[in-house]
């Protein structure tokens, strides 16, 4: 069941001519094979973001909760009774004992997302994934390519996308309103603005005696062991902590950047540099500016750098051809589009603002029927529709991300990004961040050949 590495390079250097049109066109979407019956679901990790997942997706009249998965007994006992289901606290036991589903739901944290979607996708089953896709660079390239050599139905869990506003700057970059896109800024005010993760500090000693309703090495999953310690890790915590998460780059720039990525059709990008305050091997920084450079598009005016700021990092709006005064009025989690022509901003809940000649311009007043993202993923399933962030973007953008959480470590160095070969080609130290050995018994199954 272990991924072999020359296997795995091998089939992502082969795949990645091909993978481009897919990358670069967000219309071209899995549909699914599910038409006379209700979407039998199962739900991995059903607590917290998991139970508003699971709740939105079950809400639609098709879906059928099968099982659910978690760690935590209180929740999955909950859950089991809510919805009148089969629950498992492994969901490698719910894999190899439990085929009556169709699709399943994965909202662990984001270093438990890799191996429970490939277990299903290999199954031939649907699949919808919290953001970030994964937790390094080698996963997201492994369940994209999954993902299209099983022709199965998956979506990543952007919700915001689905907003009108985010839909109707789509189309204004398509229609040249702001011209070629000539560079793109996006910023986020996590992790200073009261969120818990993010403090420059150090693995905790000691240990703490774990509570008799968690599973603490199923919780762990692939990530190396550590002892328990209450209130640090689980159940929130782990975002901070680079064994677990990505921290602010991949945590929001699934919500921010998702936008650009699609205007611009991003592809793999091509280097990387970063800027960081308080990062340590342990945990991420509490403040970071990371400049991603990508190969020219069909929508941008030549290679294209990708700047993304956090933690109140200092903005140059007159870089963006916007007045200060103006940007200061600007929202933090937003993405800023500098054309040739124009500057559109677009928050990630969906608020648009355009500029023009440094001053604020009028948007087109435009109607777009509600689009319920979760639904339409259900939908897609059973085939009706297709998705709109499928695990072949949704691949590429956290791809991406998790290289850009890697410049936090290496401050001030250019890498140099070759995507083919998955490495860094100035920086073998680097390059070891892009994946990891998985604990014994969480090994990623091999990728099959599309």
């Amino acid at each position: 069941m272990s991924i072999s590495r020359r296997f795995f390079l091998t089939a992502a250097a082969a795949s990645a001519t091909s993978l481009l049109p897919i990358l670069a066109d967000a219309r071209t979407l899995r549909r699914g094979r599910y038409t006379d019956k209700k979407l039998r679901v199962v739900s991995i990790g059903c607590g917290g973001m998991g139970g508003g997942d699971l709740a939105s997706i079950s809400s639609h009249p098709d879906v059928a909760v099968a099982a659910v998965c978690d760690v935590d007994n209180r929740t999955l006992e909950s859950q089991t009774k809510k919805y009148s289901c089969k629950g498992f606290r492994d969901y490698r036991e719910l894999f190899r004992t439990f085929t009556d589903f169709d699709a399943a739901i994965v909202s662990t944290p984001d270093h438990s997302h890799a191996l429970p979607a490939m277990l299903a996708m290999l199954a031939g089953k649907h699949v919808y994934c919290q953001k970030p896709l994964t937790h390094n660079a080698m996963e997201s390239r492994a369940l994209a390519l999954t993902s299209i050599a099983m022709k199965v139905t998956t979506q990543m869990g952007t919700q915001r996308a689905a907003t009108a506003g985010k839909r109707q700057a789509l189309k204004l970059v398509a229609a040249g309103e702001i011209g070629a896109i000539k560079a793109v800024h996006g910023w986020s005010d996590r992790p200073t603005a009261g969120y818990p993760f993010g403090h420059g500090a150090n693995r905790p000693l000691g240990a703490d005696a774990v509570p008799e309703w968690l599973d603490w090495n199923m919780w762990l999953g692939a990530a190396p062991w550590r002892p328990y310690k209450k209130d640090i890790y689980a159940p929130f915590h782990w975002r901070a902590w680079r064994d677990f998460g990505t921290g602010a780059v991949g945590d929001m720039g699934c919500h921010i950047l998702d936008t650009a990525f699609f205007a611009c059709e991003l592809t793999q990008l091509q280097n990387i540099k970063g800027a960081c305050k308080e990062s340590t091997a342990e945990q991420c920084p509490t403040s970071q500016r990371v400049d991603m450079r990508f190969p020219k598009t069909s929508r941008t005016a030549g290679d294209l750098t990708l700047s993304w700021y956090d933690g109140q990092w200092p903005m140059d709006f007159a870089v963006m051809n916007i007045h200060p005064d103006e940007g200061n009025k600007i929202p933090a989690n937003t993405v800023i589009l500098v054309g040739e022509s124009g500057t559109l901003v677009v928050n990630m809940d969906g608020e648009l603002r355009l500029f023009k000649g440094g001053g604020p311009a009028k948007i087109p007043k435009e109607e777009f029927t509600p689009l319920d993202h979760y639904h339409q993923w259900v939908d897609a399933c059973l085939g009706r529709t297709t998705t709109r962030s499928p695990f072949s973007f949704g691949g590429n953008l956290t791809e991406a991300l998790c290289l850009a959480a890697i410049a936090s470590q290496f401050p001030d160095v250019d890498l140099q990004w070759d995507a083919k070969q998955m490495r860094f080609t100035n920086n073998p130290g680097a390059t070891t961040f892009v994946s990891r050995p998985p604990r014994t018994g969480y090994e990623l199954p091999q990728v099959p050949r599309s």
